[in-house]
C-alpha cells in the first residue's frame, strides 16, 4: 500500500531538480516520472499540482494495487485514472449460462464454487466471470451473515429472497 506521508515527503523532494519525478516513480507512474525528471516537473507546475493532489493520487495508486492483487488488471492499468476493464474472453461466454442457472436455482444468489461445480471450470475462472458481470452492472457482490461472498442477481431474484441471504 502506498502511504500519504511518504508521498508528501517525496512530493516536497520533487522540487529539487535532480529529484523531480520521485513522487511519480513511487506511485508507479513511470512514464510521467521520466517526463517530470527531464523537465523539472514541467517547470515545477506539475510538482505543485501533484502536492495538492497527493490524497487522490495515493488513493488511485492503492486502488490499482488492490485490483492488480485481485488479478483484475492483468498489468493493463491506465496511468491517467481511467477505470480498468476486466478482460473477458469470447470463449468464456458459455460460463454466463451456468452462472445464471446457478443463480436461478439459488433464488438469485450464487458463488464461484457453485458455478465451478455446474460448469466444469475452475473456481478462479468462475470468479473472473462473476467479477466481469459485476463490472458490467448485471450483478452485485454481497456478504452473507456467515461471511461468505455471494453474487446477487436482482433480475433473477425471487420475491422475499433478499431476506434469505443468511441461508446461502
Amino acid at each position: 500500500m502506498f502511504s500519504k506521508p511518504v508521498a508528501f515527503v517525496l512530493g516536497i523532494l520533487s522540487f529539487v531538480p535532480p529529484f523531480s519525478g520521485l513522487l511519480r516513480f513511487y506511485l508507479k507512474r513511470n512514464f510521467t516520472g521520466v517526463l517530470y525528471t527531464l523537465t523539472a516537473g514541467f517547470c515545477f507546475i506539475g510538482n505543485i499540482l501533484d502536492v495538492v493532489q497527493i490524497p487522490q493520487l495515493v488513493k488511485e495508486a492503492n486502488r490499482k494495487l488492490k485490483l492488480r492483487e485481485m488479478n483484475l488488471l492483468d498489468g493493463k492499468d491506465d496511468e491517467y485514472g481511467k477505470s480498468p476493464e476486466i478482460e473477458y474472453k469470447k470463449s468464456d461466454e458459455y460460463i454466463e449460462k451456468h452462472i445464471l442457472r446457478s443463480a436461478k436455482n439459488n433464488r438469485g444468489y450464487t458463488t464461484p464454487s457453485e458455478v465451478a461445480l455446474v460448469s466444469d471450470v475452475s473456481i478462479e475462472q468462475a470468479r473472473h466471470a462473476l467479477d466481469y458481470l459485476v463490472s458490467q452492472g448485471f450483478s452485485e457482490i454481497k456478504v452473507s451473515k456467515a461471511g461468505t461472498i455471494v453474487y446477487y442477481f436482482p433480475d433473477i431474484l425471487t420475491p422475499g429472497a433478499e431476506d434469505t441471504l443468511e441461508d446461502i
